[in-house]
């Protein structure tokens, strides 16, 4: 699991780009990551699937999991709530119009945004896994 986690940092550090957000970004994040369990019916244990994106920084979710028809082809960026320090009970999930891991470079503007809790199912979706719980993982934790 170390191996894996370590891929992903090491992954998410080259192909996707830095990110000026102008909020405030709590430093005891930086180092944090989004686990996403994603199901087919309403977070039951069958027909899951976990899926580990990266906190405050953008990311396209296509290219972290190529062929997979969960995510669409939009640029997302799951943002901490500003003021909050983790654990918080929830964050903010950006979507912008680019399809390249750079949430419109600097001047992007989100084209649409989600408040979801951490800990709770939430959906739908969309098919084929449309229910989803969300906690954060923290990468010095895993090792």
């Amino acid at each position: 699991m170390t191996r894996l986690l370590t891929l992903l940092l090491i992954i998410s550090s080259v192909i996707l780009p830095s990110y000026s957000y102008e909020g405030t970004i709590e430093d005891t994040v930086e180092s944090s990551m989004l686990r996403t369990k994603m199901c087919a019916d309403f977070c039951s244990v069958d027909n899951c699937r976990t899926y580990v994106t990266p906190l405050n920084r953008c990311y396209n979710a296509r290219h972290l999991f190529p062929g997979d028809d969960a995510w669409s082809d939009l640029d997302i960026m799951d943002v901490t709530m500003n003021g909050s320090t983790l654990p918080s009970e929830e964050f903010q999930r950006e979507f912008y119009s680019t399809s390249d891991g750079s949430c419109g470079g600097e001047t992007g503007m989100s084209t649409d945004s989600y408040t979801l809790p951490f800990g709770e199912c939430v959906g739908p979706f969309g098919a084929p896994r449309p229910w989803g719980i969300m906690s954060v993982m923290d990468v010095a934790e895993e090792e």
